[in-house]
């Protein structure tokens, strides 16, 4: 029986840009080709989403405006390092579609874990704006259409990606029945999760060159506590890759195995609280190899209760 159900778009070409560009095709196809060599995993291609579920997390004229440029030829950028080009609106709606295939995969029990193996990631798009690589919220949009669907009243959202996920936090803090929980470098794009504001925001910023013990030390006296007692009927991971120690783009010193074991302690508050509900998605990750070995190590932790 397939342990984890895995959700992307095999378009990997999807959303081209610059080839020199850090968030390019290949870490989609390095992760697929990686994740093909396991066993006990099922697949499902992505669809493309409902455009009112995009309304539900993001303003109305940021999401036509960006839906509007799905016919563009020619790269354009947003920012210094946030792009559309060919393709990429399309690579977008099956981004964020893909969450709202794996909530209702997990909450009509087919499974209990999901891994959506996608781009373009999504954490840093706030509620009227795209920026750090990310054009819709995946995430934040998957989250708020499983507590409106299914009536949930605590869902957690677990960051590790080395970046703040500044529009998660943006788009989720307007909203209540949610606990954001981020660990990120810093100092470090964008220069935000400095502090927990709001009852439902609780980042841990880490300093630079931290590492595995000192990452393990945080999660297990601060962030797992957290968690456990909030109680969530449903977490979603933010699965960022890039604190690993070959990240051209970060500025920690975790491993592969780090991700397995952060993975498997959420596991196990997810059997304690949610009968074992974790939909965690791709943010991060730039090193193609430290790439394929990380999201491996997170699938694995996955299936440590399979």
């Amino acid at each position: 029986m397939a342990s984890v159900l895995i959700i992307t778009h095999l378009l990997c070409a999807l959303h081209l840009g610059n080839a020199k560009h850090p968030e390019k095709p290949e870490r989609l196809s390095v992760i697929t080709t990686r994740l093909e060599q396991m066993q006990h995993l099922s697949w499902q291609g992505a669809t493309e989403i409902n455009i009112e579920h995009l309304y539900r997390a993001h303003d109305k004229q940021f999401v036509d405006n960006l839906l509007s440029k799905e016919m563009i030829q020619e790269t354009e950028y947003i920012d210094a390092d946030t792009f559309i080009s060919q393709g990429s609106i399309l690579a977008a709606k099956l981004a964020s579609g893909a969450l709202i295939q794996a909530v209702d995969e997990v909450m009509e029990n087919k499974f209990k874990h999901v891994f959506c193996a996608i781009r373009p990631p999504g954490h840093h798009a706030t509620y009227d704006q795209a920026m750090g690589f990310c054009l819709f919220n995946n995430i934040a949009i998957g989250a708020l259409y499983a507590k409106e669907k299914y009536k949930l009243n605590r869902i957690a959202i677990i960051d590790f990606d080395v970046h703040h996920g500044n529009g998660t936090e943006d788009i989720l803090k307007r909203h209540e029945g949610f606990l954001y929980i981020s660990s990120h470098g810093s100092p470090l794009y964008p220069g935000t999760g400095l502090s927990s504001s709001d009852d439902n925001i609780f980042n841990v910023p880490m300093l630079s060159r931290t590492g595995s013990h000192e990452f393990k030390r945080i999660y297990t006296e601060q962030i797992l506590p957290k968690l456990l007692n909030f109680n969530p009927e449903l977490i979603f991971i933010s699965a960022g890759f890039d604190a690993h120690e070959k990240d051209p783009l970060g500025n920690l010193r975790l491993r592969a195995n780090d991700y397995q074991w952060i993975t498997e302690q959420i596991v196990d508050v997810a059997e304690a609280t949610c009968n074992g509900k974790i939909i965690s998605t791709l943010e991060g990750g730039y090193d193609l190899e430290a790439l394929a070995n990380s999201v491996e190590a997170h699938v694995m932790g996955l299936q440590k209760d399979m």
